[in-house]
């Protein structure tokens, strides 16, 4: 198997919205894990999402996970995961498909670093 990126990076986020970061599954039949690693919520919850595109601009955009963390969690951060049995309407294969991480909610104030990936 080998670990795609998602995201561009480790990524700092201040505010809810789509992160810098998209992944083309149109090659990537073989999905078998999403990863998403969070580190340094300053303060309050988060809910992040990785979705997926049909056409890979994403005004199509549908969650195929999320997930929701309070501020806390071990210093060192939290990975979490999603099996392909989690996601089974995930969009792959075809022309155009894509993923990308949004977080959908952030506290007020609060910052986190994030990246996501995933096995093929």
């Amino acid at each position: 198997m080998t670990r795609y990126p998602i995201t561009t990076g480790t990524q700092t986020v201040t505010a809810a919205g789509p992160v810098t970061g998209t992944l083309s599954t149109a090659t990537l039949t073989n999905l078998s894990t999403l990863y998403l690693d969070v580190t340094g919520l300053s303060a309050g919850t988060c809910r992040i999402s990785i979705e997926d595109s049909a056409t890979g601009t994403f005004g199509d955009a549908l969650p195929v996970k999320v997930w929701h963390f309070e501020c806390g969690a071990p210093a060192d951060g939290i990975t979490v995961s999603a099996t392909l049995d989690e996601v089974p309407n995930l969009r792959k294969g075809a022309t155009g498909n894509a993923l990308r991480v949004n977080v959908l909610a952030l506290s007020s104030g609060a910052t986190l670093n994030l990246a996501a990936s995933v096995d093929a």
